[in-house]
């Protein structure tokens, strides 16, 4: 599982509040999901999903087992004024936070076998899951390419399901404002899984970034993110297939937009 510190937040705050990502996502099934929709954002983090959808639908249930993450996001649910969005700590796949929600959303969390049982026992008609269409991490100068939780595998492990569901793909700009060379060092420490990263030189760093207008984050790493959308519906007679999810069974199908899928 994912752990957030206190820097990670920080530089995850800093690009939510500038890069347009979470509302270019949401924008792939947002015609899908409605307006009076009540949605949990699984995993949520410190937010940035939770509040650009909170725009769009019904009621946002937003949660996270770090208690830090969650406080970030009541906080700038506040500023911001939205009263739709709930969080809570608390970890999905384990914790009853409420009867049911008409879609849940997994964005670049968890892994299919725990996010459909937890679907179905929320009693879903809708299961969003963005994953990571990227061969390697964007921000990582390893050659080290994603494994088991990458998009193409997903669909995969779908596909063995009777499972109706739709794919939507695209590159999404998802850049990285810094607020000064040590800032954007630490960030790649944090982020290279080759051990490179916090050795960089003020000229390498450089060549990398630019000088933006913005007195708080003067620097900006431009970064794109490819991402994989799979959009489920769920049925009640589909809780009894996810025993084994490596088991072989029925297609899911990759279907249009059309009749019993909205």
């Amino acid at each position: 599982m994912y752990r957030w510190t206190e820097e990670k937040l920080r530089w995850m705050m800093a690009a939510n509040r500038r890069i347009p990502l979470y509302q270019d996502i949401i924008s792939q099934f947002n015609d899908i999901i409605g307006q009076d929709a009540v949605v949990c954002d699984a995993g949520c983090g410190p937010g940035g999903l939770s509040l650009a959808l909170a725009r769009y639908v019904k009621e946002v249930v937003a949660a996270d087992t770090d208690a830090r993450a969650i406080e970030l996001l009541e906080r700038e649910r506040q500023r911001l004024g939205l009263l739709n969005i709930t969080p809570i700590c608390a970890d999905i796949f384990s914790d009853k936070i409420a009867e049911r929600f008409d879609v849940m959303v997994f964005c670049r969390f968890g892994q299919i076998k725990d996010i459909l049982p937890t679907a179905y026992r929320y009693d879903c008609s809708h299961l969003v899951v963005v994953k990571q269409n990227n061969r390697r991490h964007r921000f990582d100068f390893s050659q080290m390419e994603n494994g088991r939780n990458s998009f193409a595998s997903l669909l995969d492990q779908i596909s063995t399901l009777d499972i109706p569901f739709i794919v939507r793909e695209g590159s999404f700009e998802s850049g990285q404002p810094f607020t000064s060379l040590d800032d954007a060092r630490r960030f790649f420490a944090a982020y290279d899984k080759s051990g490179t990263g916090g050795n960089l030189s003020d000229e390498a760093l450089l060549e990398r970034l630019f000088l933006v207008d913005d007195a708080a984050y003067p620097f900006f790493l431009p970064a794109t993110e490819d991402l994989g959308i799979a959009i489920c519906k769920l049925r009640p007679a589909g809780k009894d297939q996810i025993g084994s999810m490596g088991a072989s069974g029925s297609s899911g199908e990759k279907i249009s937009l059309q009749g019993e899928f909205l």
